[in-house]
């Protein structure tokens, strides 16, 4: 099976959020995105994140704290996924997951 991810097969597929950027495991989900071709765009709670450096994270974000305000998290993802057309979470931590997934009747 052949994946091409050039620009052309990127502009067809849906965005992704990936949570955490900061961590290491999030980098390496962006990089496995990126080399699909899905466009992917990384958030966390700092003004800069190694996931987000990523050539292959086309956009970073800040965003609200999963583990210390969970609902600001979950009412910021959905406000951000609906503005942006987003077609999937990826979150990374146990604390974001947690948070999505207590909270996902609001995300559908």
């Amino acid at each position: 099976m052949t994946v091409d991810s050039s620009q052309n097969s990127a502009q067809k597929l849906p965005a992704v959020l990936v949570t955490d950027a900061a961590q290491r495991s999030a980098l390496a989900v962006i990089r496995s995105l990126g080399r699909a071709g899905v466009p992917v765009i990384a958030c966390d709670t700092i003004a800069s994140a190694i996931g987000g450096a990523s050539r292959y994270c086309q956009r970073y974000v800040v965003c609200p704290d999963s583990r210390n305000n969970p609902l600001e998290f979950i009412n910021w993802v959905a406000s951000f996924c609906s503005d942006e057309n987003i077609s999937a979470v990826f979150p990374v931590t146990e604390t974001s997951s947690q948070a999505l997934l207590m909270h996902r009747q609001r995300l559908n």
